[in-house]
């Protein structure tokens, strides 16, 4: 999910300058979520009743799970197990083969996209607390055994830095966390953005999406600065391959300065389409997104 565990949204893979329709798939359910890619190629993408592996050449299913209603997107280990969710709160792994390893009751809602970590620690959050989960499907810890401060904001996935600290943020509230689940310190920032997660620079800075605003925090929980206004905040943050920090939201594309949080530019018209499903920046340093009409869009950038 977002690419890698800084959630840059950044891929090395470079896509051809015009791209065309290779395959579609139309099965039953909301194909809400972000679709997750393992190593492989495979292609898993939840649709509110199932788990699917698709083929990637060719669109074709590979196998179907459906031992729960499984939502958001998934994520991927090193070896090929997928770990999805359910409306009914478990965290579950599925084997590469589609068959179900383990499930692990979480809390009964409010469940989001898991992350996995250097190690193999699944990190999922709820919504007031960040659980850690060992690979066998034990808890590892839940910060509501040490802190009752959480608020988690109901979309967002955490961020883990290159020193292993995770990095969350609430409705109001920053997080860093260290990798036994102690609070490391919290930063209190008002209307951050429920739909978004933060995203981790080459450099270590933190970029933490607000509802009208994107804030650079230092790794030591200092505000760097804070961007010129945004209509509305979409999408999860991206972080490309010069370092600006892209996003969108309410018709508009946006370009951050990573140095001092002023656009590079700013494209799209007021009550334009609406990006809720991310955003993704390839190899060429392009930037794509799918909008709510139907299409995806490409910008150099």
């Amino acid at each position: 999910h977002n690419h890698d565990l800084k959630n840059t949204s950044c891929t090395e893979e470079k896509l051809a300058n015009k791209l065309k329709l290779k395959w579609e798939l139309t099965q039953d359910g909301w194909w809400g979520f972000q679709p997750a890619v393992g190593g492989d190629g495979t292609i898993y993408a939840a649709s509110w009743y199932n788990l699917y592996a698709i083929d990637y050449k060719d669109g074709t299913i590979k196998w179907m799970c459906d031992n729960a209603e499984f939502y958001a997107t998934p994520a991927v280990s090193t070896d090929g197990v997928i770990y999805a969710i359910s409306l009914d709160g478990y965290l579950c792994a599925i084997n590469k083969d589609g068959i179900l390893k383990w499930m692990r009751y979480i809390v009964a809602w409010d469940l989001m996209s898991p992350t996995i970590g250097g190690d193999g620690t699944i990190y999922i959050t709820t919504g007031r607390a960040l659980c850690a989960i060992n690979p066998d499907g034990t808890i590892k810890w839940r910060t509501d055994e040490f802190a009752d401060i959480f608020f988690i904001a109901a979309y967002p996935s955490p961020a883990i830095g290159d020193d292993g600290t995770i990095y969350i943020h609430g409705r109001d509230n920053f997080f860093s966390i260290n990798s036994n689940g102690s609070v490391n310190w919290e930063v209190k920032q008002p209307e951050l953005s429920y739909r978004s997660s933060l995203a981790i620079g080459n450099d270590g800075t933190i970029y933490v999406p607000g509802r009208f605003n994107v804030y650079a925090y230092s790794a030591g929980g200092v505000l760097k600065w804070k961007s010129e206004d945004i209509v509305d905040v979409e999408t999860s943050l991206a972080v490309g391959h010069d370092g600006a920090i892209y996003c969108a939201g309410s018709g508009f594309v946006y370009s951050i300065n990573p140095n001092n949080g002023i656009f590079k530019w700013k494209k799209g018209k007021e009550f334009g389409p609406s990006y809720p499903w991310g955003i993704i920046v390839d190899g060429n340093n392009r930037i794509y997104l799918c909008d709510t009409n139907g299409y995806m869009n490409i910008l150099d950038s």
